[in-house]
């Protein structure tokens, strides 16, 4: 089940977090016309929020369940996803763009 849509900020990419099996972030490619064309996805852990810094350069995912947020490198060859670190958080964290 999808749960969280991001795009980067040149509107070039899509990022959709999706739970269940597998647990993934979906990216897509957004072309010219608005079609969306798949470009590859990254393990996630029960993804529920998603947030693009505003460079662009990292996309950071709240976990559900884990009290846990991934950060990922977004490639701005392709928006693929590499991951970078995980860090701990407390309960009530919010995330905003």
């Amino acid at each position: 089940m999808s749960v969280a849509v991001a795009v980067d900020f040149k509107g070039k990419y899509l990022y959709v977090a999706d739970t269940g099996a597998p647990s993934n972030v979906s990216v897509f490619a957004i072309g010219a016309s608005g079609q969306i064309t798949a470009a590859g996805s990254a393990t996630g852990r029960d993804p529920l929020l998603l947030a693009m810094d505003p460079s662009g350069q990292y996309l950071y995912v709240v976990n559900r369940n884990t009290n846990k947020v991934d950060t990922f490198s977004v490639s701005a060859r392709t928006g693929g996803l590499a991951s970078v670190a995980t860090g701990q958080t407390s309960r009530g964290m919010v995330v905003t763009n």
